[in-house]
């Protein structure tokens, strides 16, 4: 079972955190989307992801695989290997 790579797949993950929560009442707010893009600016490093290209295809798997998407989110969390202040950034996100 492979860990995350804290440095390269924590954005990511972050960004899947936000989004994962962001669509569980089945709509995206442009409120939301803002959050989002402010995150990215000031809150965390995620200078290395297209925001919009990274929500594009989250929005196209959540489509395709409805609540197994979320499964799969819970698990890439689970097999992640954070430090303390990345768990923290992902609940207070």
């Amino acid at each position: 079972m492979s860990t995350m790579t804290n440095e390269t797949d924590f954005p990511r993950l972050l960004l899947k955190t936000v989004f994962s929560f962001m669509t569980c009442d089945g709509h995206i707010a442009p409120k939301e989307v803002d959050f989002i893009k402010e995150l990215a600016k000031e809150k965390v490093d995620l200078s290395g992801l297209d925001i919009d290209k990274e929500m594009d295809q989250m929005i196209e798997l959540i489509n395709l695989k409805g609540l197994d998407f979320f499964d799969d989110y819970f698990k890439k969390v689970n097999n992640a290997d954070l430090t303390e202040e990345q768990e923290i950034l992902l609940l207070e996100s």
